[in-house]
């Protein structure tokens, strides 16, 4: 068996371990994906309402959403659906990791070992076993910069056009990226003819369904820190592949210097820029590639740690709905009422399992006053004043209000309930109006 054939396999254990591992989708994005097949397959067409309340109609790129609805429609289970599209994409960016590596290692037994070193950041290991949006982003960046490396512009031309159909954010780092490149190689005009439909394209579709995303802040998202995001594995292959690309003489690699600048240039620019992390997967597997060109005994100790640091970012990683919350978020569906509030977090499951409208859905940068809506939810539940309680209750018309025990003192929304619909040991949903 060749060193590649097992890097896939390692992949898909991966994979099958994980969703052994975890009871259910461990990204809330896959709740929302969830809603919007639901909408198809009720009869919804594009574009589809959001989940927020009051939310103008908009449409999140398809690509992936019409993938997955499609999946699930002829193997009937949303979770199987999911799980098996997590395969596809484990094996479509090793290959694409790979096959950027071999071209310029020049060797397929260091070019496979490279590819597998993509799994010593937590976020690919995340978004490979529970696959939203942002993975096919990533499979389309891969594809583009090989492709461009390659110098095939027609086919490039064609994913770039598509590519603002599947992912906003991936889109511009590709695009950014490219540029990037493209300078470094010379090659002005070839990029310009490749990209120039695309970002026509992405331009068009963003004037029709606006994205606000430079500038969008959400306080209820928690930046992790630097080892959440680059293991320690990652930075000492990183580390020491740098220190042998430059006394090799390597020190121009363009494909994974373009990444990393264009990293940090949109660091300041894109929301989310921990998010962002994911891409560097490229320079990550091509430094770990040439660690391994230096003595095979690395191999060894890559061996032994790699399982050890997909386990640990495993392990880091939570379930974001346990089982009580699903039950009482299901049950929600049988009280009267349209309108609810919840903590950010729970507003991706919420529309799915009761059908009900939230302050702040998913894909609020979608929203003209995302900004303020996620502001002002998060100052409900970090602030101790009436008076701004009782105003975003009244100014959203809310009729429905689950809190969550453990973290959120509700004697206010207890005094004003006209009633108390559930009572779990961490959950209690009350009615208003």
């Amino acid at each position: 068996m060749k060193l590649f054939d097992c890097a896939m396999l390692f992949g898909a254990l991966i994979v099958f371990m994980a969703h052994l591992y975890y009871t259910s989708p461990i990204t809330s994005d896959s709740y929302e994906i969830f809603r919007e097949s639901k909408d198809l397959g009720n009869g919804g067409n594009f574009p589809l309402v959001g989940s927020a309340i009051e939310a103008n109609s908009n449409v999140y790129p398809p690509i992936f959403l019409l993938a997955f609805h499609s999946l699930k429609t002829f193997v009937n289970n949303e979770f199987l659906a999911l799980n098996f599209l997590s395969y596809i994409f484990v094996f479509l960016i090793l290959a694409c990791t790979y096959l950027f590596l071999r071209r310029i290692i020049g060797n397929e037994e260091y070019a496979a070992l490279g590819a597998l070193a993509i799994f010593t950041i937590p976020i690919v290991v995340y978004r490979v076993i529970t696959p939203i949006p942002e993975t096919l982003g990533v499979v389309l960046f891969l594809l583009c910069i090989n492709l461009f490396e390659r110098e095939k512009y027609r086919f490039l031309g064609f994913l770039l056009a598509i590519f603002p159909f599947a992912h906003t954010r991936s889109f511009v780092f590709t695009i950014a990226t490219l540029a990037i490149l493209a300078v470094f190689r010379g090659k002005y005009f070839e990029f310009a003819k490749s990209s120039a439909l695309g970002i026509a394209i992405f331009l068009l579709y963003r004037m029709a369904f606006p994205i606000n995303a430079i500038g969008f802040e959400n306080l209820a998202v928690i930046t992790p820190g630097i080892l959440d995001s680059f293991s320690i594995l990652a930075i000492a292959l990183s580390a020491i592949g740098i220190i042998a690309m430059w006394k090799s003489g390597k020190k121009r690699e363009y494909g994974t210097v373009s990444t990393i600048v264009a990293f940090e240039i949109l660091f300041f620019i894109l929301p989310f820029p921990f998010r962002h992390v994911i891409f560097l997967l490229l320079p990550t597997a091509y430094f770990a590639s040439l660690v391994f060109s230096l003595d095979r005994r690395f191999a060894i100790v890559f061996a032994v740690f790699l399982p050890l640091t997909v386990a640990s970012a495993m392990d880091m990683r939570t379930e974001p709905f346990g089982f009580e919350a699903i039950a009482t978020f299901k049950e929600m569906g049988n009280f009267d009422g349209n309108n609810a509030i919840a903590n950010f977090k729970d507003n991706y499951a919420i529309p799915y399992f009761a059908n009900k409208k939230v302050v702040v859905g998913a894909f609020a940068e979608g929203m003209d006053d995302g900004n303020l809506r996620t502001a002002e939810l998060a100052k409900y539940f970090d602030a101790n004043d009436i008076s701004v309680k009782r105003g975003l209750l009244e100014k959203y018309g809310i009729e429905l209000g689950v809190f969550e025990k453990i973290t959120y003192d509700f004697t206010y929304e207890e005094s004003i309930a006209t009633r108390k619909l559930a009572d779990s040991d961490n959950f209690a949903v009350f009615g208003f109006g």
